[in-house]
């Protein structure tokens, strides 16, 4: 007997190590966290004391023919729908728990797979019980003040943090402020919260997160997170330029973990159908990079500009609206002035009920050195449509208009929506709409007709963003994913507008 409780001690301490590592690596903050809220969490001795009778209560060691089995059962009816139960051999633990501790042998066997799995699931369950629910509890939680105060706190912080900050060591010697900013969020309630901290902050700091509100995203995946994205540009080239960061040092590193494969290697070798991120133009860009054979990163200059560009969309993309619009004139530009200094060209939708200007800019082609050469203007009409698809009327975040290009002459007409939200809605639902009329498909050769004229004025700008244009451009107008969805939401022609 004292035998066996020997080994049954050493079973659990053996669990008890195992639980306790993985404590330990999920306590390290990641590298990509600038700031985490309710850290206090990570060591509350309350908490584990309010958890561990739960577990105890449900753990039960029977005799059996082969000697002990170790047990967790249901202690109530409300366990069997928050884990399941587990009953392995003693003897096949410990095994198992000896075998992961020797190098070259398995991590661990089945039995001990199955008995952490239900004993994770119910310690996970006891810790959402007690956990602070979201952004705003967990502030309360871990700070000696009210909730405004803790969240200045933090925003001071991560605004101090983002000042002295470059890309990367391997980006060169290089010093400045990202080409593109952004800021995304698990709700509008976090976005909500930020913003009002921020208003409170000195001006230096409310100017470094103020350069990320400009277009916040709510991502519901993120849960109660909030992620500052940047993406530098070449600082000896125009912007976006994809060979500076694909030389950083960690491009290999990251090719390898969110693709499972070097650059080019093929199809076979990659990850593909598991998308790693949760940002969604990147989710879109994975799914065009990995679909065609080898693993092709698109340049990030296209990759931004991805969003409501989902292969797997069940409905029309940006782009497939985009080109079809075009083709059938409902987007068409129009000059404005004499010509000379001043004038304008204004790029506008109108279904033959009326037009809504989208943006303006200088007429003729964009000078200067850019990323998509003279084909700029029609990316700039891009930018422009899909902010106008995605306005809903209400004010932006920080109070100010959408800044959707990175060229200076580009003006969205963010003002012309506001001034009249009904006509903007009655003309985002008629564009939807014109998807679900006629046969796409059959409009597929024109639209990619209309495609090759933009990237005619392309051959001048950056050969790797024109192709990454027209690789993305191509599958989405006229690949088979998209056509299948197509074949199967296509509908008579007077049920459009249901």
């Amino acid at each position: 007997a004292q035998a066996a409780v020997r080994r049954l001690d050493e079973t659990y301490k053996g669990l008890q190590d195992r639980a306790a590592a993985e404590v330990r690596g999920g306590g390290v903050q990641p590298a990509h966290v600038r700031e985490e809220v309710g850290v206090c969490l990570d060591d509350d001795p309350g908490m584990a004391e309010r958890i561990r009778p739960q577990l105890r209560r449900r753990i039960r060691v029977e005799q059996a023919v082969a000697g002990l089995r170790v047990l967790l059962v249901h202690a109530s009816d409300g366990d069997r729908s928050r884990y399941d139960q587990a009953g392995e051999d003693e003897a096949d633990l410990r095994q198992a728990l000896e075998a992961v501790n020797q190098a070259g042998m398995a991590d661990a066997a089945k039995a001990l797979e199955r008995w952490e799995q239900a004993a994770w699931a119910l310690v996970q369950w006891q810790l959402g019980e007690h956990l602070p629910d979201d952004f705003h509890q967990a502030l309360l939680h871990c700070e000696n003040q009210d909730a405004s105060a803790a969240l200045r706190a933090l925003a001071s912080k991560l605004a101090n943090l983002e000042l002295p900050k470059a890309p990367s060591v391997g980006l060169r010697s290089y010093a400045g402020v990202p080409e593109h900013r952004r800021v995304y969020a698990g709700s509008t309630e976090i976005l909500a919260r930020l913003n009002e901290a921020r208003t409170e902050l000195g001006s230096a700091q409310r100017e470094m997160l103020g350069a990320y509100e400009h277009q916040p995203r709510v991502v519901p995946a993120l849960g109660e997170q909030i992620v500052f994205l940047d993406l530098w540009a070449d600082p000896g080239g125009a912007p976006w330029a994809p060979a500076v960061i694909g030389n950083a040092a960690e491009a290999g590193p990251a090719m390898e973990t969110y693709y499972g494969a070097q650059l080019g290697a093929p199809r076979e070798a990659t990850a593909e159908g598991t998308c790693f991120t949760v940002i969604p133009e990147l989710l879109a860009a994975t799914k065009l990079e990995l679909g065609q054979g080898t693993v092709d990163p698109l340049a990030p200059a296209v990759a931004a500009r991805l969003l409501g560009c989902d292969l797997d969309m069940q409905g029309p993309t940006y782009a497939e609206l985009y080109y079809l619009l075009r083709h059938r004139g409902w987007l068409r530009d129009r000059d404005e002035g004499s010509g000379g200094p001043g004038s304008s060209t204004v790029t506008v939708l109108d279904d033959g009920a009326g037009e809504m200007p989208l943006v303006s800019r200088p007429v003729g082609d964009i000078p200067g050195a850019d990323a998509f050469g003279a084909g700029r203007a029609a990316v700039i009409g891009f930018d422009a449509f899909v902010e106008f698809m995605r306005y809903d009327g209400r004010r932006l975040m920080a109070g100010e208009e959408a800044e959707f290009s990175p060229h200076p002459q580009a003006e969205p007409q963010v003002r012309a929506w506001a001034d009249a939200p009904a006509r903007a809605a009655a003309l985002q639902r008629a564009a939807v709409g014109e998807w679900y009329r006629g046969d796409v498909d059959g409009d597929a050769a024109a639209m990619l007709g209309v495609l090759r004229g933009d990237l005619a004025k392309m051959e001048d700008g950056e050969a790797a963003v024109r192709s990454s244009w027209k690789r993305a451009m191509e599958r989405l107008l006229a690949g088979e994913e998209r056509k299948a969805i197509r074949r199967n939401h296509a509908r008579r022609p007077d049920a459009a507008g249901e």
